[in-house]
């Protein structure tokens, strides 16, 4: 399981990677640890959980202001533009992670059904 305190797991593919050899156009394999790879997904979807459950207070907050002086409106506007903003990031954010993550799903399923192919052929 992927341990994001630790650099080393930081960077997803050396941690989806069993071992490292350039790619089959130099006539060396690539080989992936499936298992791991998939891990990183698992991790991935529970990122974008957790994203998403921190943008659910953000919604539906209005900053009520203390009092209708100018001062007291104008904070209350600006602070709830700030929220606003932070709820669209965490979205955006949340977005980009479940992009990543079903590519990197497209991927392995893409690598599991070249290597049966490949065993197929053997």
């Amino acid at each position: 399981m992927a341990d994001l305190a630790d650099p080393g797991d930081v960077r997803m593919w050396d941690l989806a990677q069993e071992r490292y050899t350039p790619a089959p156009s130099t006539g060396r394999p690539l080989a992936i640890d499936v298992e791991k790879a998939r891990a990183v997904v698992h991790e991935l979807e529970k990122l974008a959980e957790e994203i998403a459950e921190q943008a659910k207070p953000l919604t539906f907050r209005k900053v009520t202001p203390p009092g209708f002086d100018d001062v007291s409106l104008n904070v209350a506007r600006q602070s709830d533009r700030m929220l606003s903003a932070a709820r669209a990031y965490l979205l955006t954010w949340r977005e980009d992670v479940v992009a990543a993550t079903s590519a990197l799903r497209s991927q392995i399923d893409a690598y599991e059904a070249t290597d049966l192919r490949n065993t197929a052929r053997s």
